[in-house]
């Protein structure tokens, strides 16, 4: 559940219960991150990042209720993304939007130890990477690829790279942030 604290005082009613829809079974998942959209003051949109009940993560748009600033219309959701996890931890976590407004997106390699899955370096997976999404040009669709991302239209070691990655190579980058200062992205 996301809470509102207004005042000092938790107000009564969630924000956001999404608690039908997560995992939590230990390890690494259940609520991972959560971002306003740059323009929320007009578009009420916010994002979440979460362990599905399959274990998948998800990210999910939300609308503030209309009439309630204290709630997301919970039949607002929006699936923008849903990527399977073959294990419960190294899943990765924060929502961040960058000062370019775009959402970064960082999903660990899938769990177990030593990549053994093989996700970090693989360029057709999503796992052990960083990715970059447009949320917000067209509503209508769950993203939209940014024509400067790194590998729309390069490649890596000889291969081709999904559009939406922006970084490859990660094992777990589940703490990621913005230096407001510089716009540096930090992992």
């Amino acid at each position: 559940k996301i809470w509102v604290i207004d005042g000092g005082q938790i107000v009564p009613e969630p924000f956001l219960d999404l608690s039908a829809k997560i995992t939590a079974r230990g390890n690494e998942q259940g609520l991972l991150g959560m971002a306003f959209a740059p323009d929320y003051a007009t578009s009420g949109h916010l994002f979440v990042n979460y362990s599905d009940t399959a274990g998948a993560t998800t990210v999910e748009r939300y609308t503030v209720a209309a009439d309630d600033a204290n709630r997301a219309d919970p039949d607002s959701a929006f699936v923008v993304l849903n990527v399977p996890q073959p294990a419960p931890n190294h899943n990765a976590g924060m929502l961040d939007f960058g000062p370019d407004g775009y959402l970064y997106v960082p999903l660990g390699d899938g769990g177990a130890a030593n990549d053994r899955f093989g996700n970090g370096q693989n360029p057709d997976a999503l796992l052990g990477k960083i990715l970059r999404l447009d949320v917000t040009s067209d509503p209508q669709q769950p993203y939209v690829l940014p024509a400067d991302n790194p590998f729309v239209a390069a490649d890596w070691n000889g291969q081709d790279v999904r559009d939406e990655v922006w970084a490859i190579g990660l094992r777990n980058p589940w703490r990621t942030s913005f230096d407001r200062l510089t716009g540096d992205f930090w992992v």
